[in-house]
């Protein structure tokens, strides 16, 4: 299927596609370092191997169209969780939305399991790019962790998650460092006031505005506000429902 897409973009002199790999409800990526992976998966042989990230890259390459993952981090992480339950937050109270589980920032496990993922991605991953999203990590499940309310304390962060955020941003922006990337994040990290690395991107995908914010605060931005193809009606809560796209 993804070739088709791909197919589609260059037929229509578009020349990158973004590939939201994983989300809450799946992680479906076979890897040589972490064996559980498979209990995240959304069917037994729904998954990706290094062999068809490679291929994707290729075929993306021979046709004009650079591939750009996304493993999104620190929120949407409930599916991790179900591979490896001790990397993501304990928040009882919400977890009847798997959207609500972000990973836990508190711990150096969190980090460890992202630079021995990560550097696996890498090996079959050239671009200097990588998404590592950032958006809708909900902050009530980090204060309703207590290892995160210790953490919290002990870092003099008080009740402000932002700072908890930054905290996460600044360790996983030093590990793409190390692998000479470079971070595209979506709005909400730049919103929370992270210190972003000075060639990160910000992606819009709420507010036009923020995206006027982040190139006035000097980053580079993209801009995916007003473009989903499930909102056709600018500014209405109408995700996911079918819209008549000659309304306008």
């Amino acid at each position: 299927f993804i070739p088709h897409i791909i197919d589609a973009l260059a037929y229509n002199k578009m020349n990158v596609l973004h590939w939201h790999m994983v989300d809450a409800q799946t992680f479906p990526y076979s890897s040589s370092n972490f064996a559980n992976f498979y209990k995240a998966f959304w069917c037994p042989k729904c998954y990706y191997t290094q062999d068809d990230i490679k291929n994707v890259i290729e075929y993306g390459r021979l046709r004009g169209v650079r591939i750009v993952l996304e493993f999104d981090m620190p929120g949407h992480s409930y599916s991790i969780g179900q591979a490896y339950p001790g990397l993501t937050a304990k928040c009882p109270a919400y977890s009847a939305n798997i959207n609500n589980i972000p990973l836990n920032p508190a711990q150096n496990s969190t980090y460890e399991f992202i630079e021995s993922f990560l550097s696996e991605i890498f090996d079959v991953y050239p671009s200097r790019y990588i998404h590592t999203g950032g958006d809708e990590v909900v902050y009530g499940c980090w204060s309703s962790d207590p290892s995160i309310q210790q953490f919290m304390i002990q870092n003099n962060f008080g009740n402000n998650y932002n700072l908890l955020m930054n905290y996460f941003e600044q360790r996983l922006n030093q590990i793409l460092s190390n692998h000479g990337k470079t971070p595209i994040v979506w709005q909400e990290v730049f919103t929370s006031g992270v210190k972003l690395p000075t060639d990160a991107i910000v992606q819009s995908w709420i507010s036009r505005d923020v995206l006027h914010q982040a190139v006035v605060a000097g980053y580079r931005g993209l801009l995916s506000a007003g473009w989903y193809l499930d909102q056709q009606i600018p500014g209405q809560p109408t995700h996911y429902e079918f819209e008549d796209t000659w309304i306008n």
